[in-house]
């Protein structure tokens, strides 16, 4: 038998590509053996990979005549053969008639097979076309290995998980997403229905650094950048944490997550695969509910401090996972800042336990936890010199939870009549800790999800913080200070840029170098035309007066604006291809 291992994982299950290759290579068979081959059968076999979280899923060919033909045997004897195999289905794939119906994607002189029909409302002539190419512009690269087994999977794991990502937004009936080609980065425009006003621009694969105000250099799978202009709606850095890929990795996740929080420039969120895979939160350990002071819901000590209630608070994520949490944010980051800023700050407040606090062996044993959960520079907010009231899920609470423990502190200070709503939320300290020592322990992975759920919800309160007991180990960095950012940027108002501005089809930084270098405002994703009016190439930046163009990722568009008397650049938008544009390399 030939096994095939399909580029295709559980994270995808994407029965259109294993439909199409599988209906690319009887096809090849075929050709290759110049008649019938019903006698050679492929079935599709999977295998548990990543500790049954993924599959690898092959295609196997095998022989139904008893003894065997030979045709397999033949077919593997060199590799060229079965690279022959590959060239005689994809040009026929190419050359099928069938290419000229715009309404069909196949026919039963390629791809279909009467054979196949449960299968043939998956299979794509178009997918397999594309799949093919892949492998034959490859073809120089083939190796010998001991086995496929040994055929890691991980970058197309990460890959697949971000094609899911995208396709929950893309499925989901309050959003429009489309694709951007404005700007440097690949990326997507996402509009919201209910709200037609706020729209986000998605860049994938961004660098977080010192140029962002972030400590600990980053790259988030992908970073959320609101279009419309308002110093109350951040951007959110997105990370898609595949749990067999990060149940091992949380100290060193939780110090740049923590690190691009400090920076009060973004949000940072976390959304596992088990949150695009599921509704609700049965796949998360919720503590939330847990260690809470009933005297400290209590209308005389609740109220003056808190002004939205309590159940309205709680019910603002109430089943709710962390895809759909941030899809909350998405539709309304306004308003929902504001109230996860209050639900943090209730919380944080009701797992207090005054009581306790002055119990002196309950103080002694919290501040032995705090030297356990808790790094050495957020040792001073959670065991201030002063009085301090704490509480949480803790062991010296007598509410210690597996996996997640937190810590809620105030300064005894800040519990007075002249303390107002907002001042009491300024006051009012969270640090949340993850228990990663023990990642093969039943419930481990419910933990991990559970904590990430927390840490997006909980970091809303100004002074929140989370780690894990190995990061805790690990050496200190020193206390995360608000950067600001290196580059300063000074746009001068002019109504030539009113759309690009008002539409953020450039970032301000890009806007302030054109301007700099007194280069009018330029027409964004301008597309050239032959002369019967058909579109053969585009630029990123164009200026038509002047048939000046910057080109930032396709190369090849540069020589077809040449052709029709542009200057053009090729590179990114910085100072030096610029310079090149207006006048001469500098």
């Amino acid at each position: 038998a030939l096994r095939i291992l399909l580029p295709v994982t559980s994270y995808s299950n994407d029965r259109v590509v294993e439909a199409s290759l599988g209906a690319a290579i009887q096809l090849g068979l075929k050709h290759y053996f110049k008649g019938n081959v019903d006698h050679l059968k492929g079935v599709v076999y999977r295998e548990p990979e990543n500790e049954g979280e993924s599959w690898r899923q092959y295609l196997v060919i095998y022989d139904t005549v008893p003894g065997g033909t030979g045709s397999l045997k033949e077919l593997m004897r060199t590799p060229d053969n079965l690279l022959k195999l590959l060239e005689l289905a994809y040009k026929a794939l190419v050359e099928c008639s069938c290419n000229h119906d715009t309404h069909k994607d196949g026919c039963y002189r390629c791809v279909y097979a009467y054979r196949d029909r449960g299968r043939m409302k998956y299979v794509s002539r178009d997918q397999a076309r594309l799949l093919l190419a892949k492998i034959l512009k490859a073809s120089a690269a083939i190796r010998v290995i001991d086995s496929i087994k040994n055929i890691s999977l991980d970058a197309m794991m990460g890959s697949e998980l971000e094609k899911r990502f995208i396709h929950c937004l893309q499925d989901n009936k309050n959003f429009l997403v489309s694709r951007s080609y404005a700007h440097q980065n690949a990326g997507w425009i996402i509009n919201t229905r209910t709200e037609p006003a706020m729209s986000w621009h998605l860049k994938a694969q961004v660098d977080l650094g010192v140029k962002e105000g972030v400590g600990i250099l980053s790259r988030p799978d992908y970073v959320l950048y609101p279009l419309m202009q308002s110093e109350k709606i951040k951007p959110v850095a997105i990370f898609l944490d595949g749990f067999a890929f990060h149940k091992d990795s949380v100290s060193d996740d939780v110090q740049k997550r923590q690190a691009i929080k400090d920076s009060g420039n973004f949000w940072v969120w976390t959304v596992t695969w088990a949150d695009l895979q599921e509704q609700g939160i049965k796949h998360v350990q919720n503590v939330m509910g847990l260690g809470h002071n009933p005297d400290m819901k209590q209308p005389k000590f609740y109220n003056p401090f808190h002004d939205t209630n309590f159940a309205t608070l709680e019910g603002s994520f109430r089943e709710r996972n962390s895809f759909a949490l941030l899809l909350d944010y998405l539709s309304d980051p306004g308003n929902k800042t504001l109230l996860w800023q209050k639900m943090a700050a209730a919380f944080a407040w009701v797992w207090l336990d005054p009581k306790k606090s002055q119990d002196t062996g309950a103080k002694q044993k919290y501040a032995y936890e705090m030297q356990e959960n808790a790094s050495a520079y957020r040792l001073n907010a959670l065991l201030p010199d002063e009085p301090f009231v704490f509480g949480g899920l803790l062991d010296s609470c007598s509410s210690s939870q597996q996996f997640i423990e937190l810590a809620a502190v105030v300064p005894q200070q800040a519990i007075k009549s002249t303390t107002s709503i907002e001042q009491m939320r300024n006051w009012l300290r969270l640090h949340i800790c993850f228990d990663d020592r023990y990642s093969q322990d039943n419930g481990y992975e419910a933990g991990f999800n559970g904590f990430w759920w927390m840490v997006n919800l909980l970091q809303f309160l100004p002074d929140m913080t989370f780690t894990s007991r190995k990061a805790v180990h690990l050496p200190q960095k020193p206390e995360a200070v608000k950067m600001q950012t290196s580059v300063v940027v000074d746009i001068q108002p002019d109504e030539s840029w009113a759309e690009i501005l008002e539409f953020g089809l450039l970032g301000a930084e890009e806007i302030a170098l054109l301007q700099s270098l007194s280069l009018p405002a330029p027409t964004v994703g301008y597309e050239l035309q032959d002369d019967d009016g058909e579109i053969i190439a585009e630029a990123d930046l164009a200026w038509p007066l002047q048939k000046q163009a910057l080109i930032i990722d396709n190369q090849e568009f540069t020589a077809l604006f040449a052709s029709k008397g542009w200057h053009v650049a090729f590179g990114p938008i910085d100072e030096n291809t610029l310079q090149h544009l207006s006048g001469g390399d500098k």
